[in-house]
């Protein structure tokens, strides 16, 4: 949220996530192409935020989708 300085952070399972765009929230966050990282997902789950189709990933990388337009990315673990 920009006006609030507001940050979101929701997690779920990437079985059955194609279902969690039918729940409000999520579905308004999608609406309203907020950024979104997307982990390893079963492409059989279909589109989930903008124009991103799931992909099988290996550890530490994900889809960052940022104005509908996903881009590959590394993340890290630091200790």
């Amino acid at each position: 949220g920009f006006e609030m300085g507001l940050h979101l952070v929701v997690a779920r399972s990437a079985m059955g996530a194609g279902r969690g765009l039918s729940d409000g929230l999520i579905r308004r966050l999608d609406e309203a192409n907020n950024p979104a990282v997307l982990l390893s997902c079963p492409p059989t789950e279909g589109r989930l935020f903008g124009n991103a189709k799931p992909l099988n990933l290996p550890p530490g990388r994900a889809l960052h989708i940022q104005r509908r337009k996903p881009r590959l990315v590394q993340t890290a673990l630091v200790e």
